[in-house]
């Protein structure tokens, strides 16, 4: 991976994706701010019914990535592009950003469909994020058994299972889960349990996916555990 002079403001790889017309499919990308200045970005495309992206609006600061997602639905064989709108600024919000309309750079991303393709390419990385979970479950204010817990990587069109589990008999549960991405993984954590209805076979479920932190294979320290609780 080699950078330009360009890459000093905004880094992006890949810079073209293929997929297969009849088919559609997903790829992903990542977004370095290479710059000393915060820098928001909006992402615009060329065929809004075809293709979704996430995120649309990003703020990015000095040195930070931020993962782009396609997602392109079958459709006719044709080229689009990817069009990253980006600015220095100093608001706290992206959108607020591009109200001023000065001082916007441009980058793009080639979007090809070919209808002899079968498969969708997207980049390879040897990034890999480990996950660690804890927690304890209360129902009525007792150690709550064998709920069941299931922890998940969120992708555009499917979500990625990385781990399962039961709490023990004392609420509790430890977890860990895995996944090779180009920045930190986007986790979710279903929880099917059935307090106050424990004669019931129909289980209620609750995710969650903003209480976790991630830590390197590479560190030396052992990764940090978050807990929570419902």
């Amino acid at each position: 991976m080699s950078y330009d002079f360009e890459d000093h403001d905004l880094f992006i790889t890949p810079r073209i994706s293929f997929f297969s017309s009849a088919q559609g499919g997903a790829s992903r990308h990542m977004m370095v701010n290479g710059s000393s200045h915060r820098m928001a970005v909006k992402i615009k495309c060329s065929d809004n019914d075809l293709f979704r992206v996430s995120p649309v609006f990003c703020l990015l600061e000095p040195g930070n990535a931020q993962r782009l997602q396609i997602v392109r639905d079958p459709g006719p064989a044709k080229i689009d592009k990817i069009v990253l709108q980006y600015k220095t600024t100093m608001a706290s919000n992206a959108r607020d950003a591009f109200r001023e309309g000065s001082g916007i750079s441009r980058k793009l991303i080639a979007l090809v469909a070919k209808g002899d393709m079968t498969v969708s390419v997207a980049p390879s990385t040897n990034l890999k994020t480990i996950l660690p979970v804890k927690g304890k479950f209360l129902c009525d204010g007792k150690p709550y058994e064998k709920a069941r817990l299931k922890l998940y990587e969120v992708d555009p069109i499917k979500d990625t299972l990385m781990s399962e589990a039961l709490s023990n008999e004392s609420g509790e549960f430890q977890m860990s889960g895995n996944d090779t991405e180009w920045t930190t993984i986007d986790p979710k954590l279903n929880v099917y349990h059935n307090c106050h209805d424990e004669t019931k076979e129909c289980w209620r479920k609750k995710s969650k996916s903003t209480f976790l932190t991630t830590s390197s294979p590479k560190e030396k320290i052992p990764p940090r555990l978050s807990t929570l609780g419902f």
